[in-house]
């Protein structure tokens, strides 16, 4: 008797494993990360993360070319660290860690989560040298050449080195990043770019956390210049100001100030949540100031 047509004969089922090549390092790093102002933003969102207060960005001309460093005074890594989560792809580190504490100061809710600062690199640089030190731990030096990455044959195959640095170029703790030879070709416009969008990380109102950004630049301007937020935010249009206590009673003051001319006027009023309309209901939260 013929086999019906419909039947199929399978045979067991096996597994096959997914392989990722070695060029998503540098496959990511361009798709992911938009441009090289970008990949510089993401590294400084991280020196914010490790509870940096200050970052100096130094464009470096030396016997090879031009050469860029990020340097900050944050919490640095232990080997440990480097290991477990800046050489582990798409780690849940970040995740597992989304504030960032520092002894004697307010948390701060951290920006990254997807782990772009290593692509950030990889999109910059050809090489990078990073130096790192956590507060009362040894420091080490790493070193990664991206090409020689993307060019290996299977993950394995993609490793990085890292070696002990005594004495440690850093004062207590913190993170030096080197990268070079730069895939861009920097200038004055390039720069000002970067300028003006490091200058939208800042608190428009203070100092806020206590957070500066310095860059440095050779050729004409290659003074050191203090990244300052826009003067339009620190100076707006409209204002409101508040004030909520613990029972719910509001304060607040309106200011409107015209861009052009004198004019300008000023309101100050009261009330509670039970005045305001809406379906938000909000209760027991401290006391708090804000502006906008």
């Amino acid at each position: 008797m013929a086999k019906n047509k419909l039947e199929v004969v399978q045979s067991q089922p096996e597994t096959l494993p997914f392989i990722i090549h070695p060029r998503v390092f540098k496959a990511l790093g361009t798709d992911l990360v938009t441009n090289d102002v970008v990949a510089i933003i993401e590294l400084v969102k991280n020196a914010y993360d490790a509870y940096a207060t200050a970052v100096e960005i130094r464009f470096i001309e030396d016997a090879t070319g031009l050469v860029l460093e990020i340097e900050d005074n944050g919490s640095g890594m232990s080997r440990e660290t480097i290991r477990e989560a800046w050489c582990t792809v798409a780690t849940p580190y970040r995740q597992q860690n989304a504030v960032a504490k520092s002894k004697g100061n307010p948390d701060r809710r951290t920006s990254g989560e997807k782990g772009l600062g290593r692509l950030s690199a990889a999109r910059l640089g050809t090489k990078l040298e990073m130096v790192t030190q956590s507060a009362g731990e040894a420091c080490w030096t790493l070193n990664v050449d991206w090409e020689q990455l993307a060019s290996a044959g299977s993950l394995e195959q993609c490793v990085a080195t890292i070696q002990r640095t005594d004495p440690s170029p850093l004062k207590t703790s913190g993170t030096l990043l080197r990268i070079a030879p730069l895939r861009t070709v920097w200038n004055e416009q390039t720069w000002d770019d970067l300028r003006d969008n490091l200058a939208r990380l800042l608190p428009p109102f203070g100092e806020v956390g206590g957070f500066s950004i310095r860059i440095t630049t050779p050729g004409e301007a290659g003074d050191e210049v203090n990244i300052e937020p826009p003067s339009f935010l620190r100076h707006p249009k409209y204002m409101i100001r508040g004030r909520v206590s613990n029972n719910g009673a509001v304060q607040y003051e309106y200011k409107y100030r015209a861009v052009n001319g004198d004019g300008h006027r000023t309101a100050k009023g009261s009330l509670s949540w039970g005045q305001v309309q809406g379906d938000c209901v909000l209760s027991h939260y401290p006391k708090r100031t804000f502006a906008r």
